[in-house]
């Protein structure tokens, strides 16, 4: 029958077809057939609908698991409720079923117009790391990287998926015969292929160069990380096209494309770029050192104990330095030269990954911790607290069902959510005077995710009561609608709160916790 393969006997003809399909697994089609299936996503099971073979492949950095996958009809960057999606594999594989309904013109592509692939979230598999910007490709790629991310947005101008390949890779100095789209440079590694090396290198600089320079932006923006990450890939494919090279590892690049998106989310860095060009580059030319130096057989470890320090450690101190909260002085003094070296050389022992993490949710940055992986009911938490305000702010962490934050069945943006969030507690109350600084110690339940709120200069019963307002990490769940990110995380460890409505003053100084343990 039509669906004889490899899998075939993975699922039961019959009519009309409810499939689930695994991870990796596949079914074949005779040209131009398309079959009935009822699909469910995270929002719930839908009408039968009819679907060409599924979009598949892989996520890559390194490879990402548990990345949200979707197909952004309205390139939006957000996951609307009627656009499919799946969650990538242990081993960052995907397959992603896309109703023909998408084909509004009907010729059996995907065109560009028609939507392009969203990649989100996730955990890189080698540094441990979440992924901290959104990655895109065409609907028929075979991977999604930063590099698809280029190509993408090129198609988007106008250009041919083949002129624009021809673009990216004469630029990054990878031959001119690798298709970004289809090739997965591990692999490619592995199987001693040609060309494998200078994309998976050229892959990972271009990671480091959107990330860092998304954190730094982000630090003197408000705006979502999803709408960053697109200016900063827009800023290279625009260097990309008036240079025709591009060097990763060249300071004068690197400043011109972090002034292009700086402009293009109106942050002010001027008087820092230059120092931030530096702290990438240097980044950047460990992995050129490593190319030159290393055999090809180390090279995946090698790459990821570099991005352990330029996707972790100094990605975050440019998000302070952006927001003003560190000096960029001790930012480059703490992140190129020997001391670069000797963050990268300590991460060659594998470690606990930090429990506390940021996730993109539809566009927000949310910030969490992730208690599910300890064995004892309980976690001891150690802490510091500063503040800065007038306000006596009052900050609580409760318990969601998962990373979007619904509680209780209830989500985001619904009616009672204020009221379920403040019956999931998980935490006593964190404060403490104004110009302030004091350390203590909780011991709070383990074994879920749990986000953070502030009570603005109030406490649970003027929050119930409605004369007070709180602020989440979910702009949907504020009280007063304000769409402003209250919550930011300074650190890998520090989350700093700010309590005016539309973000006063922009300092998140407010109130500073900082995670010093969590055993």
């Amino acid at each position: 029958m039509a669906g004889d393969g490899p899998d075939a006997d993975e699922f039961v003809d019959s009519e009309p077809y409810d499939l689930t399909l695994a991870l990796r697994n596949s079914f074949v089609l005779n040209p131009g057939e398309t079959r009935t299936y009822t699909t469910t996503t995270i929002f719930g099971s839908g009408a039968p609908e009819e679907f060409t073979p599924p979009s598949s492949g892989f996520v890559i950095d390194n490879y990402i698991a548990g990345a949200t996958v979707f197909f952004d009809a309205n390139q939006n960057g957000i996951l609307d409720e009627n656009e499919p999606n799946t969650t990538t594999d242990d081993s960052g594989a995907y397959e992603l079923n896309i109703p023909n309904s998408f084909d509004t013109n009907n010729n059996g592509l995907f065109d560009i117009e028609e939507g392009l692939i969203i990649a989100f979230g996730g955990t890189d598999t080698a540094t441990g790391l979440p992924l901290e910007t959104p990655v895109t490709a065409l609907a028929d790629a075979n991977v999604i990287t930063l590099l698809t991310s280029l190509v993408a947005d090129l198609v988007n101008q106008g250009l041919s998926v083949e002129q624009a390949n021809n673009q990216v890779t004469t630029a990054l100095s990878i031959p001119t015969d690798i298709e970004i789209l289809t090739l997965d440079p591990i692999v490619a590694i592995n199987n001693n292929q040609p060309g494998g090396v200078e994309t998976f290198a050229a892959m990972v600089k271009t990671q480091n160069l959107i990330t860092q320079t998304a954190a730094l932006l982000a630090g003197a923006t408000n705006s979502s990380i999803s709408e960053i990450t697109d200016e900063v890939v827009a800023a290279i494919t625009s260097e990309i096209q008036s240079s025709g090279s591009l060097n990763l590892t060249n300071t004068q690049q690197l400043e011109t494309i972090i002034e292009a998106a700086a402009i293009l989310t109106n942050a002010d860095v001027s008087e820092i770029k230059d120092e931030v060009a530096l702290v990438i580059a240097e980044a950047n030319q460990r992995i050129d050192n490593i190319v030159a130096n290393s055999s090809t057989d180390s090279l995946e470890q090698e790459f990821a104990n570099v991005q352990k320090v330029s996707l972790d450690k100094t990605t975050s101190d440019l998000q302070q330095a952006g927001a003003g909260n560190k000096s960029i002085e001790d930012v480059v003094a703490e992140n190129t030269g020997l001391a670069l070296d000797d963050l990268i050389a300590g991460t060659g022992t594998p470690s606990e990954p930090n429990p506390i993490f940021t996730e993109n949710v539809n566009g927000t940055t949310v910030e969490a911790i992730d208690l599910t992986g300890f064995a004892t009911d309980k976690v001891t938490v150690d802490y510091t607290i500063s503040r800065e305000a007038d306000f006596n702010n009052q900050v609580y962490f409760y318990k969601v069902d998962d990373i979007t934050g619904s509680v209780g069945g209830v989500a985001v943006g619904e009616s009672g959510y204020l009221q379920a969030a403040l019956n999931n507690l998980i935490s006593p109350v964190f404060s403490t005077s104004d110009d302030n600084t004091e350390s203590g110690s909780v011991q709070i339940d383990a074994g879920s995710i749990v986000v953070p709120l502030i009570i603005a200069d109030g406490d649970l019963t003027q929050a119930l009561n409605g004369t007070a307002e709180v602020y989440f990490s979910y702009l949907g769940a504020n009280t007063n609608n304000d769409n402003f990110d209250h919550i930011k995380l300074l650190d890998s460890n520090t989350f700093g709160f700010e309590d005016l409505p539309n973000g006063g003053d922009k300092d998140f100084n407010d109130i500073v916790i900082k995670i010093d343990s969590i055993v």
